[in-house]
This record gives C-alpha cells, sequence and structure tokens, in this order.
C-alpha cells in the first residue's frame, strides 16, 4: 500500500534543497524514464488504474497501480512493482490485479505517454516515521506535445502518515508547496487525449443515501477542497480570467461546505478564519475583472466627458494589476501554504466519527434552515435597502451550495428548486456588480485624480432601479416554488 502526499511546487524548488530536514542528508538522484499502457480507448483510466514500465538504472520495472483513497494531495492505493526484461509489461511477471487486467486487455495495450525526469530523493526521519521525500523535474510527453513536470512527492515508509503534513509544513518554509490531486499518470492521459488545461468547474457532489451526516460531510469538503485546489495554479499564471473565478466560487463554496459541520465537530476554527485573507483578495481581484469586463465599459461607452473618461479607465486598469498582484503574492505566501497543508491534513486524517446520523435527515435539515433564511429575506428584493438585498443574496447563494452538494440525494423534484433559485441568483449578482461598481469607480477615480463622478452614480441608480423589477419578478416565483425535498 503506497501512502503519499503530493505537492506542487508553484514557485519552483529554488531553496528546497537547502532545508534543514535535507541538507545532512545525501540524495540519490536518478534519471527516470516511463512508459504508461492503456488501451487505445482508455479502459485502464476509466478504471481507476495505471500500468507503467519504468527504466531503473539499468533495468525496467513495471508497475500497476490502482485508484487511491484520499484527497487533497493524500492518498493511499494500492501499487505493485515487479522487474521485467525490457520496455514492456510481462504478463508472467504480473501480480493480482495486475494479471486480471493483463486478460482483459493485453491484445490492445500499447504505450500512450511517457514522462522523463530527474528525481532527487531523500530518505529522512521524522518524530518516529520513514519518510521518502521525491523531487521529480521534468516532462511529460504524448502525441508530440510537452507538459512540465515539478512536484514533490512524499511517501511513508513507515510510521504515522500524519508525518507526510509535519514534513510538508516543515519544507514549506524554503518554498510554496500546493497539495496536488493530479497524479502524472491522470495529467499524462489528459495530454495525450488533446485535453487543454482549462479552468475546472465544480464536480457533481455524489453522495449515496447510506452514508452517515460525517461520510457526507467528509465528501462535500473534499469536493469543494478539490474544486479549489484544480484552480489555483491557472490563478497564480493568470492564463485566463475564468480561473481566478472558478478559485472564487471554489472556496465560497469550501467555506459553506466546512460550515455545514458545525454540530459535527467540524475543522478548527483556525481553517475557516485562514481563509478569510485569500477569500477577500479572491473578490477584490475577480471584481476588478468583472469591472473591466462587464460594468465600467458600458458606463464609459455613455460618458459625457472622454478625457475624463479614459482617466478613469487608466485609473481602473492600475487598481486591476495591483489587485493580481497582491493576490499572487499573497498564493505564494507561506501563510497560504500552511492553511492549505492543515486543510488537507485535516480532509486526510479526520477525527473518529461520532454517533453516527443519518445523511439524508442531516441534508433536509440543513436545507430546511437555509430556506427559512432565503423565505425570510425575500421581501428585500421589492423595497430594501442595497445591504438588506446582498443580505439576501449571501443567503441565496447558501442555499444553493446546500443544493448542489446534496442534489445526489435529494432526487430529480429538488432540480425545479434550484432552477428558480439560480434565476434568482443571476440577477442578485448583477445588483451586486453594480452595487460594487460605484465603491471602485471611487477607488479609480481617486488614483486618476478625478473630483467629479456624479454622473456615474446617476447612470448606476437608474440601472439598479431597472434591475429591481427583475428582482421583485424572481423573489416572486421562488417564494411560491415549494420546497421539493
Amino acid at each position: 500500500m503506497e501512502i503519499e502526499l503530493k505537492l506542487l511546487l508553484p514557485a519552483g524548488a529554488r531553496g528546497l534543497r537547502r532545508h534543514a530536514l535535507l541538507e545532512d542528508v545525501r540524495p540519490v538522484r536518478r534519471l527516470l524514464r516511463t512508459l504508461y499502457f492503456d488501451t487505445p480507448d482508455w479502459r485502464l483510466a476509466r478504471e481507476g488504474v495505471a500500468l507503467r514500465v519504468r527504466r531503473e538504472g539499468r533495468g525496467w520495472v513495471q508497475t500497476v497501480k490502482t485508484q487511491g483513497q484520499g484527497g487533497g494531495g493524500f492518498s493511499a492505493r494500492l501499487e505493485e512493482s515487479t522487474a521485467v526484461a525490457g520496455p514492456a509489461p510481462e504478463a508472467g511477471r504480473m501480480p493480482a490485479p495486475g494479471a486480471r487486467l493483463w486478460e482483459k486487455f493485453s491484445g490492445e495495450l500499447g504505450v500512450r505517454f511517457e514522462t522523463r525526469f530527474w528525481r532527487d530523493a531523500w530518505l529522512i526521519e521524522l518524530e518516529g516515521s520513514e519518510i521518502e521525500v521525491a523531487l521529480d523535474s521534468g516532462a511529460i510527453r504524448a502525441q508530440g506535445r510537452e507538459a512540465p513536470l515539478c512536484e514533490l512527492e512524499l511517501e511513508l515508509k513507515s510510521g504515522d502518515a500524519a508525518a507526510l503534513f509535519e514534513a510538508a509544513l516543515a519544507l514549506a518554509d524554503a518554498a510554496p508547496l500546493w497539495p496536488c490531486e493530479a497524479s502524472k499518470a491522470s495529467r499524462g492521459v489528459a495530454l495525450a487525449r488533446g485535453v487543454p488545461m482549462a479552468p475546472v468547474r465544480a464536480a457533481d457532489c455524489l453522495l449515496t443515501p447510506g452514508l452517515s451526516a460525517a461520510q457526507a460531510y467528509d465528501a462535500i469538503c473534499r469536493n469543494a477542497y478539490g474544486h479549489l485546489l484544480a484552480n489555483l495554479p491557472g490563478t497564480l499564471e493568470g492564463r485566463d480570467d475564468e480561473y481566478l473565478h472558478q478559485a472564487r466560487v471554489a472556496l465560497r463554496r469550501l467555506r459553506a461546505a466546512l460550515r455545514l459541520g458545525r454540530d459535527l465537530g467540524g475543522p478548527p476554527a483556525a481553517a475557516l478564519q485562514g481563509f478569510d485573507q485569500l477569500g477577500r483578495l479572491l473578490g477584490e481581484a475577480r471584481d476588478w475583472d468583472v469591472q473591466a469586463g462587464l460594468v465600467l465599459p458600458q458606463l464609459f461607452a455613455v460618458w459625457p466627458d472622454e478625457e475624463t473618461a479614459a482617466r478613469l479607465r487608466d485609473g481602473a486598469a492600475v487598481l486591476r494589476r495591483e489587485a493580481h498582484a497582491a493576490l499572487a503574492g499573497h498564493l505564494l505566501a507561506p501563510e497560504t501554504t500552511r492553511l492549505l497543508l492543515a486543510c488537507a491534513r485535516w480532509l486526510a486524517l479526520p477525527a473518529d466519527d461520532a454517533a453516527p446520523t443519518d445523511g439524508v435527515g442531516w441534508a433536509r435539515r440543513h436545507l430546511d434552515h437555509c430556506a427559512r433564511r432565503v423565505r425570510g429575506r425575500l421581501g428585500a428584493a421589492a423595497a430594501g435597502s442595497d445591504a438588506q438585498i446582498h443580505a439576501l443574496r449571501l443567503a441565496v447563494k447558501r442555499l444553493r451550495y446546500a443544493l448542489e452538494f446534496f442534489q445526489s440525494v435529494l432526487g430529480k423534484d429538488a432540480r425545479v428548486y434550484a432552477r428558480r433559485l439560480g434565476r434568482l441568483q443571476d440577477v442578485l449578482g448583477h445588483y451586486n456588480d453594480l452595487c460594487v461598481a460605484g465603491a471602485r469607480l471611487e477607488q479609480a477615480a481617486a488614483r486618476a485624480g478625478v473630483a467629479e463622478t456624479g454622473f456615474a452614480a446617476g447612470w448606476l441608480a437608474a440601472q439598479k432601479i431597472t434591475l429591481r423589477g427583475a428582482l421583485r419578478q424572481s423573489a416572486a416565483e421562488l417564494a411560491r416554488a415549494p420546497l421539493l425535498w
């Protein structure tokens, strides 16, 4: 059983080798070439199995890995390795379950992609546990395409799995380390199939009716945390504004998920507090993206003074760049690494399950609570203040996330309510964009030295009045909807 913690190095490995945990240990350095086999239609990958043959020194070793249990970069999975004569799998040397795979797919197996990388491996002892620290730097290659590879794997050789996280937290003093859920095999499959790197939307959270509340809570938190991890690299690199959008959504989902477990023990309070700063910086950068791409262009298009509009546009662009720079700096800061690792550790090493509580009943009680909060605020859509509408928006968002989390155990009827809730959420989102625009425009005016922004206030107020009608209609439609769970 392979037990490991996989970590991404978003800023590279400079300084890692000089860390106190490693500097007195002589590393073993090897160049590793690995061939990954599968059928033309990727049946092994679909079954969560990786079959590889790796060149190690002068020999070759074949390995079968099954899909592991875990999340947040931590996994425990079956790994079976045997020596072979050359760069191809051998049925006679393949133990189960590899032998069964060979019987099913041997005639169709072929090399689909390969990895080539340098591995520096240190064997360390920490708190009575033995850990292999492996730094891999190289590339994944498939179909003429190539993707860089730079990651750190901490594999438990003996002892307590908690030591993996202690080692990661210690090594994070030398370089940012983010838990990484994507294996070399999964990245290779994507590269070989020509699936481009893209922002990741939230995956369905699949719960089963027999789960206890604690088990359902664990699955929901893993789902939300995986959504966040998948979008952080793209957010840091700024490849696409949608990465930042999805990262912000993911963090909101994660915070909503973590709050579900307050009556189940839940995470340490510090885990919730630690996400506040990250959420604020994600929010500021995303707000500027929305303003730059949606609200402000509409406003500047009708601004009566083109010179003033140009100055405001330039001021907004500067503030947007600064918000993105502040976010990038925070993502690489030690406190962010510690936060991500602490959350991963909590998910990987949960406390003992308390008295079993029916997961479906727990889900419905939570949905009822969220729905009551929404219904108590629906009147604000007609005549409430901006602050009251904001409170309604937050309540709607929490109910929407809860419906997404519990959808698989609620049945099809709940989707009717979810669609109506989604329509109200969309209108509330547009209204909030207009509210945010006023504050952001004042910041841009201060940066650009523009004293008069009365035209903007009038234009934004008119837009909000127009949206009030849509708000009233969507709120009334939701108020009439039965709670179908």
